[in-house]
């Protein structure tokens, strides 16, 4: 299996600048900065850009300029811009042009999220706990049940950080909101989970150990993609994640080549 490695950048500043020329600008230093910094290991260093979505056109030509600069995937986080959601039509043109660009969304949290952040902010303990895994879960609810991915069905996210054991349950309260309550969501023709396996992928994180085989049996192979957070302090044990995983009875072997590389190639479009 090839071996390579998908960096992110920084986001916080980003969101909550309320000039848009000077998110764009920092916008623009970042993906130049992302692109210097993975052209010092071509082939095995591959990013994720970021646009300033305080401004929809800018955010698409800076969409194009760094998927011209090399970048694989967009970056944001999790939590919208302050004053937005993520189905608001503000967003659609730039949703429709990843769509047709066929660059996956990375959903990458942090603790400055509204729920972290307004609730958390004095304590990092609290913070990353929810600002990691329940913003990224309220996202994903908001994209799927919200109808962001009905109207762009063919668009694909990626929701890293935020573990994959607790998304089984998280997908089957979704349908059974959905079944019990359809008048409500009258947007939403298909059921929650039929829609997160045609467009969702999420990250098998270090901090799942055990849970790994109850995701992949639940999720499938096809869901779920390798993340090691490296170099953080929450990664602080090489193989962690893929040992488990290729030591694992229970998980095939053609579930572990997904999980472990070739959903990640195919869906970043690597061509390896």
């Amino acid at each position: 299996m090839p071996c390579f490695r998908r960096i992110l950048p920084a986001l916080d500043i980003l969101w909550f600048v309320d000039d848009p020329g000077l998110a764009a600008a920092y916008a623009r230093a970042q993906n130049n900065y992302m692109n210097y910094y993975a052209s010092q290991q071509p082939g095995r260093l591959m990013w994720a850009g970021v646009i300033p979505l305080q401004d929809p056109k800018e955010a698409i030509k800076e969409l194009h300029r760094s998927r011209e600069l090399g970048s694989k995937a967009l970056n944001v986080k999790a939590t919208p811009i302050p004053g937005k959601e993520w189905w608001d039509p503000y967003f659609d043109p730039i949703f429709k042009e990843l769509q047709d660009l066929k660059m996956p969304i990375i959903f990458h949290d942090t603790k400055t999220g509204s729920m972290g952040h307004d609730r958390f902010a004095e304590n990092f303990f609290f913070s990353h706990m929810v600002g990691r895994t329940i913003e990224t879960m309220v996202c994903l609810m908001v994209y799927i049940c919200g109808g962001v991915l009905e109207k762009f069905p063919d668009l694909k996210i990626i929701c890293l950080e935020t573990g994959a054991s607790q998304m089984p349950w998280w997908i089957s309260r979704m349908d059974e909101h959905w079944q019990k309550l359809p008048h409500l969501v009258p947007w939403l023709k298909r059921r929650p989970t039929d829609i997160f396996n045609q467009s969702v992928y999420v990250g098998c994180e270090p901090f799942e150990d055990g849970l790994f085989e109850w995701a992949v049996e639940y999720l499938g192979g096809d869901r779920l993609v390798l993340a090691t957070d490296s170099p953080h302090w929450d990664s602080s044990q090489p193989g962690r994640v893929t040992g488990p995983i290729s030591a694992s009875t229970k998980i095939s072997q053609e579930n572990k080549r997904k999980v472990l590389g070739e959903n990640a190639i195919e869906l970043l479009g690597l061509g390896l």
